[in-house]
């Protein structure tokens, strides 16, 4: 039974790709030259660490000290004198969050589609 042509060249293709050695521009195999790169990565634990050390760095030393500029303290004031803690703020502590709450409901009776089609 004969191979038909199309298939012919399929396999003939194949073969060629299969003797194709993938190299890196400095010689070495891709596989290795991977192997290489995963050996000087740093392991997990590691960027595990950096990553808490950041985040407790700009936590305890960072915003801090953003509390020193005039937009910020003024912010942080107003919300105080409003009676909001604005260390933390969450929409439903707000007191007009009933409102907005009840006038997205209202918009999305009106119009279904909106807010990409949210439903209860």
């Amino acid at each position: 039974m004969a191979v038909p042509r199309c298939n012919r060249e399929l396999i003939a293709m194949n073969k060629r790709t299969e003797s194709i050695n993938l190299e890196s521009p400095l010689g070495d195999s891709t596989s290795s030259h991977l192997e290489t790169a995963r050996k000087q990565a740093p392991p997990n634990w590691l960027r595990l660490m950096v990553c808490a050390i950041t985040m407790f760095l700009i936590w305890t030393q960072l915003l801090p000290r953003l509390e020193k500029f005039e937009a910020i303290r003024t912010f942080i004031e107003r919300m105080q004198e409003q009676g909001i803690n604005p260390s933390a703020v969450y929409y439903t502590e707000h007191p007009a969050s009933h409102d907005w709450e009840r006038s997205i409901r209202e918009r999305i009776a009106r119009n279904p589609n909106s807010f990409w089609s949210i439903r209860e």
